[in-house]
């Protein structure tokens, strides 16, 4: 009988956190929307101090600092749970090779997708130098592949709607 592999398995069903070590978490004041466990959250400027939402799908990525949501949380809570460092699980956006750094997606809203450096042209414009020179800033993290398998020795990469081990970036 073959042995058929699962890449989205039931640990993650009570918390996204996979490795503990170097995670911080804390409750934190929610923004608009309903927010899933496991998505990519950004600080909200709108509601502050220690307003958070979930990162949203934009052309123009988001910026650190970045936090997981620890619990589902439905559009009329105040209150959300963050997590920050540590090794969580997060849904990928579209395929992330094991080790490579991630950002939060331009096209869906709470996920993570490989990171893309800024485009400079051979003759920079002032835009591009600016923009460039925040990148390491929009770096969540690093993928370790898929959560049942990454530390094995048959780790795969993640795929789009996949769980993503990855391993959170701490502060800015």
């Amino acid at each position: 009988m073959p042995i058929t592999l699962v890449y989205n398995p039931g640990a993650t069903a009570v918390s996204p956190i996979l490795q503990p070590i170097a995670l911080f978490t804390w409750r934190g004041k929610k923004g608009a929307g309903t927010i899933s466990k496991g998505d990519l959250c950004i600080i909200d400027t709108a509601l502050t101090p220690d307003g958070w939402k979930q990162s949203p799908a934009v052309a123009t990525p988001a910026y650190a600092p970045f936090a997981v949501c620890q619990a589902d949380v439905t559009s009329a809570a105040t209150e959300l749970s963050l997590g920050t460092g540590g090794i969580q699980a997060i849904t990928a956006g579209g395929t992330i090779e094991i080790g490579q750094p991630v950002m939060a997606d331009t096209a869906t809203a709470g996920r993570v997708i490989a990171f893309s450096a800024t485009t400079v042209s051979a003759t920079p414009t002032g835009a591009q130098v600016t923009s460039a020179s925040y990148d390491t800033f929009r770096i969540v993290g690093w993928c370790l592949g898929f959560v049942d398998v990454y530390g094995t020795t048959t780790p795969l990469a993640p795929t789009t709607g996949d769980k993503a081990a990855i391993l959170m970036k701490w502060g800015f």
